[in-house]
């Protein structure tokens, strides 16, 4: 199995991968493979390309394409794969009847709305120390610019006591981060009576040394539940980590994106979550190169990202996707979006430096999960990235900054087993 995409879609993989070994199959190399599965992402236009190139190199093999791109564009598909088997990302229970049947000579195409809770199933970690919780599907948004909607459909949460049971069960046998995640964490519960905050506190409530790390959350959403979240960040469990995408700082391109809220309102949130928790991380989205987006529009986004700083931003430009409003508006030059983004891609990186910088000398708690290069690779309490050569993961350990190097915090071990 590949996987390409979001923290959604690599639980789908991991709880696909347990139903398959479940059902009798091994999980093996793609040169030793009877049946390979494509885990798709479709969200911007370089991922769909990387997503065809990789499709037409498996074509040969008995190939089942699974998640956005097999429920959006099972055309292209296809197209470029005749023979290849399709499993959309609400149907990740089918899919070892999916495998059997290609495996038998069969081809099968799972598609179309269909919500499951893809909660309490066996799965296969990635990474033994992280659990992915997937705690609802699709958004209540309607973005000009999202294919993703195409796919996901409407929210649909899940139940919050197979939630709360199925984190129980993973830090009882062994993890010790837990990842929220869905397309909007912050719109949780608004179908089911629920909310975000009420989850937390439960989940919270359970027994064991974990972080929580609450995925993204759309402004939108966030205005209506800002004063729980701003209380249950101070809990010491919960990651000093704010996902929270602006797109950008001019309000006319946000009215053409249907974002559903005013560059204002992001700040006054963003300055009340720093108010009140002084060492939280803000991470935003941008997108260059929108539709009408004028010098005008992008010097506001230049100067919102001066304004707050975010110590990690996603930059994306522009790229229509097939059937979305914002397709049908009228593009601007390709050169002329190239240059806003190493413009703005430049401003953010020398803001990330420096504020790393900033914290040489300080000492962390930090959570190890995983090695890189022979380096243990962890996160501080506000999900920033460390590194220390020593092998730690599973560990709680207090470190001291020495440095920094491409966007990740060196350190040095100050306390292990009572010992520097």
């Amino acid at each position: 199995m590949e996987t390409y995409g979001c923290s959604a879609n690599q639980a789908h993989s991991e709880v696909m991968l347990g139903l398959l070994s479940r059902a009798g199959c091994e999980i093996v190399g793609e040169e030793n493979a009877d049946v390979v599965i494509l885990n798709t992402c479709i969200v911007k236009n370089p991922t769909e390309s990387k997503m065809r190139n990789r499709i037409r190199e498996l074509s040969r093999k008995k190939l089942v394409v699974a998640g956005c791109m097999a429920e959006v564009e099972p055309e292209v598909i296809r197209d470029i794969a005749p023979s290849a088997s399709l499993l959309g990302p609400s149907w990740c229970r089918k899919v070892g009847e999916a495998v059997k049947k290609v495996h038998d000579g069969l081809r099968v195409e799972y598609v179309g709305e269909r919500k499951e809770e893809k909660v309490r199933l066996p799965r296969i970690r990635k990474n033994p120390y992280i659990h992915i919780s997937e705690v609802s599907e699709g958004c209540l948004g309607n973005c000009s610019y999202c294919i993703v909607k195409k796919a996901k459909g409407s929210l649909k949460s899940f139940s919050p006591e197979m939630i709360v049971e199925d984190i129980e069960k993973s830090v009882s046998s062994g993890c010790k981060e837990v990842w929220l995640t869905s397309q909007d964490m912050a719109s949780y519960g608004f179908d089911i009576g629920s909310s975000l905050p009420e989850l937390l506190e439960r989940i919270l409530e359970i027994p064991g040394r974990f972080r929580v790390r609450v995925g993204m959350m759309n402004p939108n959403t966030l205005k209506r539940i800002e004063d729980e979240m701003v209380e249950i960040y101070r809990n010491e469990k919960i990651y000093r980590f704010l996902h929270i995408p602006v797109q950008s700082g001019s309000d006319s391109v946000l009215k053409r994106m249907r974002r559903g809220y005013t560059a204002d309102e992001f700040l006054q949130m963003v300055d009340r979550f720093r108010e009140s928790i002084p060492d939280i991380s803000i991470w935003t989205d941008i997108i260059v190169g929108f539709p009408g987006e004028s010098d005008e529009d992008f010097e506001m986004t230049i100067d919102l990202m001066k304004r707050i700083e975010p110590e990690h931003t996603n930059v994306s430009r522009f790229g229509a996707r097939p059937g979305t409003d914002a397709a049908k508006m009228k593009g601007l030059p390709s050169d002329v979006i190239r240059e806003r983004s190493r413009v703005i891609s430049e401003l953010v990186r020398e803001i990330r430096n420096r504020k790393l910088k900033g914290l040489i000398g300080e000492e962390r708690t930090v959570l190890f999960t995983d090695m890189r290069n022979g380096f243990s690779l962890g996160r501080d309490e506000s999900y920033r990235p460390v590194m220390v050569r020593d092998s730690l993961k599973g560990e709680f350990l207090r470190v001291r900054i020495t440095d920094t190097k491409g966007g990740v915090l060196i350190g040095e071990v100050q306390r292990k087993n009572g010992k520097k």
